[in-house]
C-alpha cells in the first residue's frame, strides 16, 4: 500500500503537459486570483530534479526546481523521502519531497508541475488532488506543432525540442484512456492569444473543486 503524506492543504492542483503548453503561463495568471475557500493566495509547491537548471529560460534554484545529483536523489527516495518520484524517458529524474508537500499552508490551495506518472502517484496518497492536463491544442498533431513553435520561439536547443516532442507524444497516446477512465480529472487548452481564457477556466475548475472539498469534507 502507498504510504499516505499529511499535507495541510485544502487542494493539490497538479498541472501536466509537454513543454510549450504554456503551464507557468497559467500558474502565474492563478497567483493573481481570488479563490472564495482557500486560504490566501496560491502556494507554490517545487519539485526536485536531477535535470540542469534551464538559467536561459529564467529558472532559479529552489523557485522553479530544488536541484539535486542522481545520486543524492536516489539516496533520499531509498530513505523514503519523497511524496513521488519518477524517471523521465529522458533519463533524469524528478520528484516531489514530502517536507515540501507537508509545508503547505493550512488551509491553502497549492500548485505544483508534474508529469503524468507524478500526478497519478500523488493522487493515489493523497486524496485532495486535481489532476490538469494542459495542450496548446485538442488535436494531438497541432498541439505538438505549436509546442514546437513556442519552444523555438523561447530559444530551446533543437536536440531538446526533439527530445520533449518524443516525450509529449508518448504521453498524449496515453492520456485519452487515462482521461476516459477518470484518472486524470480535466484538460485545459492554452490556444495562442487565448491564455485569459485558459486562465480562467482552470481557475473555475479549481473553485468547484474546492467547493466540493468543503461539502464532502
Amino acid at each position: 500500500m502507498s504510504q499516505v503524506f499529511h499535507c495541510p492543504a485544502r487542494l493539490v492542483v497538479v498541472l501536466s503537459g509537454a513543454s510549450g503548453v504554456g503551464k507557468n503561463k497559467i500558474q502565474g495568471g492563478l497567483e493573481n486570483c481570488s479563490f472564495s475557500v482557500a486560504a490566501g493566495k496560491p502556494h507554490t509547491l517545487t519539485s526536485a530534479t536531477t535535470r540542469p537548471l534551464r538559467e536561459k529560460d529564467g529558472e532559479v534554484a529552489g523557485v522553479h526546481y530544488h536541484p539535486m545529483s542522481d545520486d543524492e536523489f536516489c539516496r533520499r527516495h531509498e530513505r523514503g523521502e519523497f511524496a513521488e518520484a519518477v524517471k523521465n524517458p529522458n533519463g533524469y529524474r524528478y520528484g516531489l519531497l514530502a517536507s515540501e508537500f507537508e509545508r503547505a499552508p493550512e488551509g491553502s490551495l497549492a500548485i505544483v508541475h508534474l508529469n503524468i506518472d507524478g500526478g497519478l502517484v500523488l493522487k493515489q496518497r493523497y486524496p485532495q488532488v486535481l489532476l490538469i492536463w494542459v495542450v496548446a491544442d485538442r488535436n494531438k498533431e497541432r498541439n505538438l506543432l505549436l509546442c514546437k513553435y513556442r519552444m523555438t520561439q523561447r530559444g530551446d536547443k533543437s536536440q531538446d525540442i526533439a527530445k520533449r516532442l518524443e516525450i509529449a507524444k508518448d504521453e498524449m497516446a496515453r492520456m485519452d484512456h487515462l482521461l476516459i477512465h477518470g484518472r486524470y480529472d480535466h484538460v485545459i487548452v492554452n490556444a495562442d492569444g487565448k491564455l485569459a481564457d485558459a486562465t480562467h477556466e482552470t481557475h473555475r475548475l479549481i473553485e468547484a473543486a474546492l467547493t466540493l472539498s468543503c461539502v464532502t469534507s
